[in-house]
């Protein structure tokens, strides 16, 4: 009896974990429109590949949250500055490059050139990492559901509940931008482009003016 509650306590604290994961993913912001944009330009494993990226930062977060590393903390809240402005200017650079592409779709037609799914890993994990004020967010949540280190026999386990709880976010939001992509007409894409660009650009102000 006492080794079935033992268990039940572990997949209570997993699914506990799953949940954080899910709840700090779902928010709608830079990066949810960054995944709907490349989906609809690229494909659904282009955005999948993007929720990786972002999943795999915030598992990262959720493990320095969990285990408490304060130096970590410490140091990225300390330089939260500079790790904010990088990453407003960095998404300021993809909207004004994904602003400028839309325009060249419009004069001649056909979708951008795709990158590749590498660079669509990195660059959507080092701009969700951009955001130190994640492992605040992280603490904030996991207090808030009682969860701790000491509920762990091995804490970096958290990482994975967290890790699925985020992606299981990407997965549908790229699902449903697939679904959306279905009833737009290739000649419409161009505006997506344009507007995804000019959203991201206006992120990227507010990520700076804030940071300061």
């Amino acid at each position: 009896m006492v080794v079935f509650a033992s268990h039940m306590d572990s997949y209570l604290f997993l699914l506990k974990a799953f949940a954080v994961g899910l709840v700090l993913a779902v928010p709608v912001g830079p990066m949810a429109l960054l995944c709907i944009q490349r989906t609809l330009h690229f494909g659904f494993l282009t955005g999948l590949i993007t929720g990786i990226g972002i999943a795999t930062a915030d598992s990262l977060y959720g493990l320095v949250g969990i285990l408490g590393l304060s130096v970590v903390s410490d140091f990225l809240l300390q330089h939260q500055t500079v790790f904010r402005i990088g990453g407003g200017l960095f998404l300021g650079f993809l909207g004004m490059k994904i602003f400028h592409e839309a325009k060249r779709m419009r004069k001649a037609g056909g979708l951008p050139e795709h990158k590749g799914y590498i660079r669509a890993l990195i660059s959507s994990f080092f701009l969700t990492l951009s955001n130190p004020m994640t492992v605040l967010a992280y603490v904030a949540v996991m207090a808030g559901m009682q969860i701790s280190a000491a509920d762990f026999r091995h804490p970096w386990v958290f990482v994975a509940p967290v890790f699925l709880g985020s992606f299981s976010w990407w997965l549908f939001l790229a699902s449903m931008a697939i679904l959306l992509k279905k009833r737009l007409r290739d000649e419409h894409m161009h505006m997506v482009g344009m507007i995804s660009g000019v959203l991201l650009m206006l992120f990227s102000v507010i990520v700076i003016i804030s940071a300061l």
